[in-house]
């Protein structure tokens, strides 16, 4: 056999394998999804098994692949930002329903966003010279009171149980630059349970104020 027959016929089984290696991959690809169902019976048994007592206040979303793990989405009927995950991978479930659906990771996550996406609006009608200033939310469901809780789950995301984050440099002094902060606030309409301030001294970063 010369060189070019010899140099064809290696090309022609680099090209056989390279197919053989994408079929497979296909194959394995189609053979994860047509296990989605035999899954999704699993994950509902898993349900049933462990919380059959709130399924009725939830909304199942249809089993996902990602890669190899299966995940079901269960959202709150009342508001779908409360909402906790089953994972299936490598023949074990788990869920995250003690942090995103007791505690409220989800709810906290999606409140902040809209506090904050609420506040660039008012932003845009009155600036301040604020280093930074926003709003972070990290109240607990398990530390709500029934009454609040409840009308989180209707979508009242402005109760004043949020804290405002701000950063500034030193005023004239310290009693100046809270009142300025103070009266920002109520400019634009926010009621927080608590400020966290950290007050710079560009002079003397040593002498910096950090008010919780």
């Amino acid at each position: 056999m010369d060189e070019k027959n010899r140099l064809t016929l290696y090309m022609g089984i680099f090209y056989l394998l390279v197919i053989l290696c994408i079929g497979l991959i296909v194959i394995d690809e189609k053979k994860k999804d047509f296990l989605i169902p035999k899954i999704e019976d699993k994950i509902n048994t898993y349900i049933n098994n462990n919380y059959s007592d709130i399924k009725s206040e939830l909304k199942l979303s249809k089993v996902k692949r990602y890669g190899d793990k299966y995940i079901m989405k269960l959202s709150n009927k009342k508001n779908k930002d409360l909402y906790f995950e089953i994972t299936y991978n490598k023949n074990k479930v788990s869920d995250t329903y003690k942090k995103d659906y007791v505690e409220g990771q989800t709810l906290n996550k999606n409140i902040e966003l809209y506090l904050n996406n609420l506040l660039k609006e008012k932003e845009k009608d009155n600036k301040n010279n604020f280093d930074t200033y926003k709003i972070i939310y990290n109240t607990k469901l398990t530390n709500c009171t029934k009454y609040v809780k409840n009308n989180l789950l209707r979508g009242n995301y402005l109760l004043p149980i949020y804290t405002i984050y701000v950063e500034t440099d030193i005023d004239s002094d310290i009693k100046t630059t809270l009142t300025n902060v103070n009266k920002y606030t109520k400019k634009i309409g926010f009621n927080p349970k608590n400020y966290h301030i950290i007050i710079n001294n560009s002079q003397n970063i040593s002498k910096s104020i950090d008010i919780v």
